[in-house]
């Protein structure tokens, strides 16, 4: 719209919902605290929490009884105004007025296994519709009635998944959805989870189908009334002990739309969420949502400004956005609005751009599907665990998708760190050795391809014989790597203990370790006095293949720096993967300065240097009131190119290149600092 700014350019995104039409009360003050404190863009809903229509709809019945367009029109008339976009919040798993007239399209959870139980008779429930009724046919034609009638820029989708109950009770068992899934598989839907069960695994990967259909469905609505229009969705594959349940898949889309997220008040979650969100590759930067508390005190004004001024600094770093709420009036937090607004603003500039890339961390749906199962967090702990140990010893990262390596996608990364990635297809598994025999740089941990990608056990894993595995067997709850190699151990010590799952593996005869794994319970280490390591098995060690390498550690480290991150490892993993892949750029600083180097489009580079007390803490981070310290004398150091100069994006202050313009000196970085490189043009 003409005058106003598109939403996905907006450093600051305010949330604000109701159940009833906007009052001109409730207008005014919204634009009051707008302009008070400079932040760029809002929500509001036209639809009540339960997602009845809060104007007189012709697409779904039972509106609100004071259904108005002229009170939203005066709202986004006012918003409009002062230059804002005005996004409609709207939850995609609620419509209790279709509900009501159509009893029998409710959402019928599922039930058993380690599901949390449901009582089917929650007066709760009669407000979750199901997709596979006509209210999926009809959602896209009411995102229409939102953008052409109503006028609001864009929808942002919460609740936007197929279960209930914090969206950890998958749906749907209905008898639309039984109709359906014996129409599109030849099988009768299964009543309750049965991993065993190949029909219900098939299940598992169908709801993403069915759901992604809706998804798209109101995309191209919303896009087909105005181009403009923007479309966020609510990713709950996050954090939570939530995975399949949701329905939400990690894959490429492609989409006109924005993946959005919630930091659960975790104040650094920021980095890892924008990188997964932006493997989506949708038009539009990421953003993710922060409740504008502390420890859930919904909604107090005592609210501590540093995390959350640190989360907008880790979304930025990461390539994204962070939106928030209030509650229902902003002006109780009005002077942390304006701190958010000043904070974020300088940093939109540098939000995209693409990621001079390092490793890539694979974060596997199939693996935390069918190998996580039940227990989904194991696999962001994993995966976030990858990310912060790279953060942590300033090496570049983003993420990847099963489909990215289906389809052999991985030129662009020296290293992939695949981790525990225990279920791989066999075509990914030959992706993966393409990949190295080209010249890239491979990571493997612990169970890593051992099953098939719906979670079947291999006979004979497809890397086994490539990784010069001759047989596994199951450790004990203790590993420790007695690291063998010279230049490994003076980097990060003799020793590094871990309490994780790994196996015991059984290697060819030719392959020389890089370190040795002692596999014992709580207590009982054993003889150290005098102790030889060479008849231990091996616990690390590399093969070259073709022009590249693969290293193989039988820990999975990812998962041990997320619960009980150390010196040790770090120093041990940097000396690992340098030995064999020299970044193109990297930071001499402490390990709570987290780095993240992107291009523009017209080749220049900039870092975004994110000073993050706690960093280097265990996971889940719940960083809330402390000191920030400013950290100093940072040095930026490049491999293959030559930096012509060095100046900050934030004041434009000269920084000094020294080295023959290989080095960059950072004197001070407080909370966040903008490097921007003028690079020598190479021959």
């Amino acid at each position: 719209m003409k005058g106003v700014q598109h939403y996905s350019k907006c450093a600051t995104r305010l949330e604000g919902r109701g159940d009833d039409p906007p009052s001109r009360a409730y207008a005014d003050a919204l634009v009051e605290v707008v302009k008070r404190t400079g932040i760029e863009a809002v929500w509001h809903s036209a639809v009540s929490q339960k997602c009845r229509a809060l104007f007189p709809s012709r697409v779904f019945p039972n509106v609100h009884p004071k259904a108005s367009l002229k009170a939203f029109h005066y709202l986004v008339d006012r918003v409009h105004s002062i230059g804002r976009p005005i996004m409609s919040w709207y939850g995609l798993n609620h419509c209790v007025g279709l509900v009501e007239e159509h009893p029998d399209w409710r959402l019928v959870p599922m039930q058993g296994g380690d599901i949390h139980h449901v009582n089917p008779d929650d007066p709760e429930l009669k407000i979750y519709c199901c997709i596979n009724t006509p209210y999926g046919e009809m959602l896209p034609e009411f995102c229409r009635e939102m953008i052409r009638d109503v006028g609001f820029d864009g929808i942002w989708f919460d609740g936007s998944t197929w279960a209930i109950k914090n969206n950890a009770v998958p749906c749907c068992l209905c008898e639309h959805c039984r109709r359906k899934f014996r129409d599109d598989t030849g099988h009768p839907l299964p009543k309750k989870p049965d991993f065993d069960s190949p029909v219900f695994r098939q299940w598992v990967n169908w709801r993403y189908e069915c759901l992604m259909r809706v998804w798209k469905a109101c995309v191209d609505a919303a896009t087909a009334e105005r181009p403009d229009a923007v479309v966020c969705f609510n990713n709950y594959r996050r954090w939570r002990d939530v995975g399949w349940h949701t329905a939400i898949p990690m894959r490429r889309f492609g989409w006109n739309a924005i993946m959005a997220g919630e930091l659960d008040i975790q104040s650094l979650h920021g980095d890892f969420q924008m990188k997964m969100h932006r493997a989506y590759e949708c038009k539009y930067p990421p953003e993710s949502w922060m409740a504008l508390c502390d420890h859930w005190m919904l909604w107090a004004p005592d609210v501590e400004a540093e995390p959350i001024l640190q989360a907008a600094a880790s979304c930025a770093g990461g390539g994204g956005v962070m939106s928030m709420g209030t509650g229902a009036d902003g002006r109780i937090v009005a002077p942390l609005l304006k701190q958010i607004e000043e904070t974020a603003a300088p940093l939109m500039p540098f939000v995209d751009g693409e990621p001079v890339e390092y490793a890539a961390v694979w974060v596997s749906q199939q693996t935390q599907d069918f190998y996580c199962r039940m227990r989904p967090l194991d696999g962001f702990r994993a995966w976030h665990g990858a990310n912060d140990l790279c953060n942590s010893v300033h090496l570049q990262t983003s993420v990847i998708f099963d489909d990215h390596v289906s389809e052999g996608l991985l030129a662009r990364y020296p290293v992939v760190l695949a981790g525990n990635a225990a279920c791989m297809s066999r075509r990914q598994a030959g992706q993966l050795m393409s990949y190295v025999e080209a010249g890239g740089t491979l990571v493997l941990c612990s169970d890593a391809g051992t099953h098939d990608e719906m979670g079947k056990p291999w006979s004979r894993p497809p890397l086994d014989r490539w990784l010069g595995i001759r047989s596994r067997k199951q450790g004990q709850a203790f590993a420790t790597l007695d690291i063998t190699d010279r230049a490994l151990a003076a980097a990060g010590g003799r020793y590094i203990s871990m309490q994780v799952r790994h196996p015991v593996p059984e290697i060819e005869s030719s392959i020389r370790p890089l370190a040795r794994l002692r596999s014992w319970v709580f207590g009982q280490y054993g003889e150290f006095t005098g102790y030889d390591p060479s008849g231990l098995p091996a616990g690390a060690w590399a093969v070259r293949r073709g022009s590249g390498h693969v290293l193989y550690i039988a820990p999975d480290i990812f998962l041990a720096h997320c619960a009980a991150p150390t010196p040790r490892l770090r120093g041990f993993f940097l000396s690992l993967l340098t030995r064999f892949r020299k970044p193109e750029i990297t930071l001499e600083g402490p390990a709570s300065v987290v780095m993240n180097t992107r291009r523009k489009a017209d080749g220049s580079w900039f870092s975004i240097l994110h000073n993050a007390p706690g960093n280097s803490h265990r996971y889940p981070l719940q960083w809330g009131a402390g000191d920030r310290l400013p950290v100093r004398d940072l040095v930026i150091r490049f491999g293959p190119h030559t930096v012509k100069s060095a100046v900050s994006g934030l004041t434009g202050k000269r920084f000094r290149v020294a080295g023959r313009g290989r080095s960059v000196h950072i004197p001070e970085v407080d909370r966040v600092e903008v490097v921007c490189f003028t690079l020598k043009q190479e021959k």
